[in-house]
């Protein structure tokens, strides 16, 4: 009957669940020893969000989270230190959860297991052990062999076997929290007595184990309330304690502000507040996660963003990047191995730090970093794709400020005769009379673009030896990158090599030409990892490159380093600048060291690294849930070539 009214009230409403759930991990203790606070909580949600249906619409934050707790740990120790004693507390103060909920490393414990919904009945089997104890008289702390022994009730498994799991889980994911170890550290050599304090449910022995384990050794008592029968959230806790340390000073810091403040305060003791990550963070996240990976990355945000300081480009990587390129890797290698690729092809610039990830994911693949650019493909097919070669170097440069000479020398022609002044403006009025005369002279053009050619067939030739099968790797939009390497391998080289294109994301739908490559998407020729017209199409019709979408994006995958203009005799000709080379260095930074932590932690859990492509694209989406006007801010100094003919605009 509790479960079935629990389904009614909760489960039915994605608003009430994600609220009510919020409010009983924040409020545990008095969610347990006056639930009727919590049901009338959730009365009060149902009648907001299920009876007058209040539409749900999650607001986003957006900016600057790194170093936003203003304290430092050098100033957080020296108030400390003011006291004989410093008491600290355990979870979300020196040791923290890699999820954004605390509960949902029961999903991991689970997995383990092999139960099914495992997580709202080991949450349920706690409630239960406590409300049993409550019942008898004996108070409401309960430890893990109670709970397991309610839990062996309801799923039929074996306690010992249960617990054993919980805890090797705890062991393997937990990590000390770094700001709260440098306090730590500060107030040991300070000299001071160090007490540990914690209402918990987990044995001694274990607590003891994770300590060590995590740097935390030195202090002279550990406190549980589970051995002592009493916590921090009635009090109990800190009368022992003061008990103990009669007539000495104590200092007490922890993440609650009831039990850890409040309480300790009412006791006597000097209490300290250390926020609590995961609200701090909570509301710059992404809603629309999956329940695992997006806890498993809010987690690692919120741990890492409120426990250090790091410049807004490193964040915007690390927040943004580090989860979409993992993902992205992932979703190359599963695609590599179904094609039977010879050799994976990241094209430059976009595939720069995918490629470094990849190698470092899959070492035993054979990669290639490939010279190749949006210009450099239109001239080297100019033969083959006409309508492209014009589209890119005059079309898409109509009414931009550029001379015909100015166009002509970009499009590698500018010794061929045309019946036109070469400082004359190109506009929407002599377009037409430019692209006919370049229908008219495509044997002669084709002539003149035959070092760039030769170059480049010598270059592929090497690289693509003894290659039947190719994965071509870039970050987006129609695909044009795969399609004319392949064009031109098959036909101008005159190559036996099949091809496939992964791509982070497609053309969207807020572009003319959004279908430009439906066809390939169609016949598996190309596939896209975040988004296309028949795969997570909220993105696909969230995604706007005419309000910079695609600029934004496409500096998740930057190199530091020039562009591919075309070849010459000797191979790849590049542009002589590296545009936005210390913000893209800070961005890899941050990417690489998300990827570093996430591995850390799940990285012998293989199923962790399966990221969905809606996953990896909504911290993304979620940066620009103000219009990118942070972004603009963190880039303001950046500058791109749109239009790939070496004029840099401002973002």
């Amino acid at each position: 009957m509790k479960l079935r009214l629990y389904s009614l009230l909760v489960n039915r409403s994605p608003a009430v669940k994600r609220r009510y759930e919020s409010f009983v991990n924040a409020h545990r203790r008095l969610h347990a020893c006056f639930p009727a606070v919590s049901w009338v909580y959730l009365i009060l949600l149902n009648i907001k969000y299920v009876i007058l249906q209040v539409p749900d619409i999650p607001t986003v934050k957006t900016g600057n989270e790194s170093g936003s707790f203003a304290v430092s740990a050098e100033e957080i120790s020296e108030q400390l230190c003011r006291c004989d004693v410093v008491s600290f507390d355990i979870f979300d103060t020196l040791i923290i959860r890699p999820f954004s909920k605390p509960e949902d490393l029961f999903y991991i414990v689970g997995e383990k297991l092999g139960v099914p919904d495992f997580r709202r009945l080991r949450i349920e089997a706690e409630r239960t052990a406590r409300a049993e104890k409550a019942a008898k008289g004996q108070g409401s702390e309960t430890d893990i062999y109670e709970i397991y022994a309610v839990l062996s009730r309801m799923i039929g498994i074996c306690a010992e076997t249960g617990i054993e799991a919980e805890l090797q889980t705890e062991l393997e994911l937990c990590r000390a929290n770094p700001f709260m170890k440098k306090v730590f550290d500060n107030v040991k050599t300070a000299g001071k007595t160090i007490i540990i304090s914690s209402d918990m449910y987990l044995p001694r022995s274990f607590i003891l184990l994770l300590l060590e384990k995590n740097g935390f050794n030195g202090y002279s008592e550990l406190y549980l309330s589970n051995e002592k029968g009493c916590g921090k959230w009635d009090g109990g806790l800190y009368s022992i304690i003061c008990s103990d340390h009669s007539g000495k000073s104590i200092a007490h810091i922890g993440d609650n502000t009831f039990s850890d403040v409040q309480n300790a305060k009412k006791h006597g003791l000097s209490p300290f507040h250390y926020p609590n990550v995961n609200r701090s963070g909570e509301k710059f996240r992404p809603r629309n996660m999956s329940p695992i990976t997006g806890s498993a990355y809010s987690g690692i945000v919120n741990s890492t963003l409120y426990t250090e300081r790091f410049p807004p480009a490193f964040e915007y990587g690390f927040k943004c990047g580090g989860l979409l390129i993992l993902g992205f890797c992932g979703f190359i290698h599963e695609h590599s191995l179904r094609f039977g690729a010879d050799k994976i092809l990241f094209l430059s610039r976009d595939g720069y730090i995918v490629k470094k990830v990849y190698d470092m994911l899959y070492p035993e693949d054979k990669t290639e970093y490939v010279y190749w650019s949006r210009a450099a493909a239109a001239k080297l097919c100019a033969d083959i794709f006409p309508q492209e070669y014009v589209r890119r170097f005059i079309v898409q440069k109509s009414e931009k400020g550029f001379t015909i000479g100015e166009i002509l020398r970009s499009m590698g022609i500018s010794g061929i005769s045309l019946p036109f002044d070469p400082a004359e403006k190109l506009t929407r009025k002599n377009m037409e009379k430019l692209i006919a005369e370049i229908h008219l002279h495509m044997p002669e053009i084709s002539s003149c673009l035959k070092t760039n050619r030769r170059g480049a067939e010598r270059y592929f030739r090497e690289i693509l030896k003894n290659c039947c099968r190719a994965v071509t790797v870039d970050c987006g939009w129609a695909g044009s990158g795969n399609i004319m390497l392949e064009a031109f391998v098959r036909c101008t080289m005159g190559a036996d090599i099949a091809f496939k294109g992964l791509l982070a994301g497609s053309n969207s739908a807020n572009q003319d030409d959004s279908d430009f490559s439906e066809t390939y998407f169609k016949t598996d020729r190309l596939a896209a990892y975040c988004f296309s017209s028949d795969a997570n199409r909220n993105f696909y019709e969230f995604h706007y490159p005419a309000k910079k979408h695609n600029v934004f994006f496409e500096l998740l995958f930057g190199a530091p380093c020039p562009s591919c203009t075309g070849f010459d005799e000797n191979g790849p000709v590049f542009d002589n600048e590296a545009e936005n080379s210390e913000l893209i260095n800070e961005i890899h930074n941050g990417e690489l060291e998300f990827i570093r932590r996430y591995l850390d932690i799940f990285g012998n859990i293989p199923y962790m690294l399966k990221i969905s492509g809606s996953d990896a694209y909504a911290p993304f989406a979620a940066a620009l849930s103000d219009g990118g006007d942070h972004l603009r801010g963190i880039f303001r100094s950046a500058v791109f070539d749109e239009l790939a003919d070496g004029r840099k605009e401002k973002v």
